[in-house]
């Protein structure tokens, strides 16, 4: 019992008295040395793991709401996502949601991410005439143009949109930053 005191840094009076004894307390030491050491790492190791899942976490949260706020989405929508985000968890530690803001609104029910992507592209389409006067004539229509019906294509600077050996275009281009 005198080697064991010493793996966890107890004392005692009683001391090794023979050779045997002396390599046998070594052994003991050595061992617990060494377990006590891989025991420390892991808990090391697990709270760094626990630490920079956190921060993965707060990042695509704020990330998420940076997003918002750069569409300039109303209010209520906003509440609605989080408090769906809430409920489901989506922003825990250990939730598998992507990486970009966009990826989290996968993770939303159809009807809200409608919502979302309504808001983000109607106010935009809404700006031309005959956008406008198309929304105040059928509402139903122009959520679904925007929900199904838009497409987003990022460019590089310097990149062309259109080809002049372009046979037929058979849609409608809005620069929402940029100029064309």
């Amino acid at each position: 019992h005198w080697c064991f005191s010493h793996c966890f840094l107890g004392s005692m009076d009683i001391f090794p008295s023979n050779t045997q004894e002396r390599i046998f307390t070594c052994v003991v030491l050595a061992m617990s040395l060494a377990v006590f050491s891989v025991l420390l790492s892991i808990i090391t190791n697990d709270a760094l793991e626990l630490r920079r899942a956190s921060a993965e976490s707060s990042k695509k949260h704020s990330s998420l709401l940076a997003f918002f706020h750069d569409q300039h989405l109303s209010s209520k929508l906003v509440c609605r996502v989080l408090h769906f985000a809430k409920q489901h968890r989506l922003f825990h530690i250990g939730a598998q949601v992507g990486d970009g803001a966009l990826d989290a609104l996968d993770f939303l029910p159809d009807h809200v991410r409608r919502e979302v992507t309504y808001e983000l592209f109607s106010e935009m389409l809404q700006r031309h005439p005959f956008f406008k006067q198309y929304g105040e004539m059928s509402p139903t229509a122009m959520r679904i143009l925007c929900v199904e019906g838009i497409s987003l294509t990022n460019l590089f600077p310097g990149e062309r949109l259109l080809w002049a050996d372009a046979k037929a275009i058979n849609y409608m281009m809005f620069v929402k930053v940029g100029e064309l």
